[in-house]
């Protein structure tokens, strides 16, 4: 529904939003949360490591925010594509977030195997609902989909063409 507060279309979004045809690219590896005490970048993009000109903007992106890199408190990576941990080093190669708190890895991997099935299993029942929407530049064709159930599984369908 058109002009609706919760969902932007294409043909609402500012002429400044490149459009790849007649879709929206979504070029987005990074996420920026604060609370007003702890500021948390969910992965830090691809920094240089892509020759995409849509990608690697992370630190632009903060400045555009009016956030100081030095002002990341933490960083929680999602995995380990380079897409999503690049942006760690800044492109002259210095540390990136400064000022993080002492380091911490972990890897959290699906040690319980009928629990991991469990959780994405009321995961994707979760996302057939109509008001569910996916949207990463990992599906198949970048850009935004709809989660539906598909005899004892379940499809992704696109809400615009695929890109190419």
């Amino acid at each position: 529904m058109p002009g609706s507060n919760s969902v932007i279309w294409l043909d609402e979004l500012p002429a400044a939003v490149p459009l790849a045809g007649d879709n929206l690219r979504l070029s987005v590896n990074a996420f920026f949360v604060t609370d007003g005490t702890r500021s948390v970048l969910i992965d830090t993009g691809a920094s240089d490591v892509w020759h995409d000109p849509t990608m690697g903007l992370i630190y632009d992106a903060l400045d555009e925010a009016g956030v100081d890199r030095a002002d990341v408190t933490d960083v929680a990576i999602t995995h380990q594509h380079e897409d999503h941990v690049s942006g760690l080093i800044a492109p002259d190669g210095s540390e990136a977030f400064t000022e993080l708190d002492q380091p911490h890895v972990s890897w959290e991997l699906d040690g319980d195997q009928s629990q991991a099935r469990a959780a994405r299993a009321a995961l994707l029942e979760r996302l057939t609902r109509p008001d569910h929407f996916v949207a990463g530049a990992h599906l198949d064709s970048p850009g935004i989909a709809r989660v539906t159930a598909s005899g004892d599984g379940y499809a992704l369908e696109y809400l615009a063409p695929p890109i190419g």
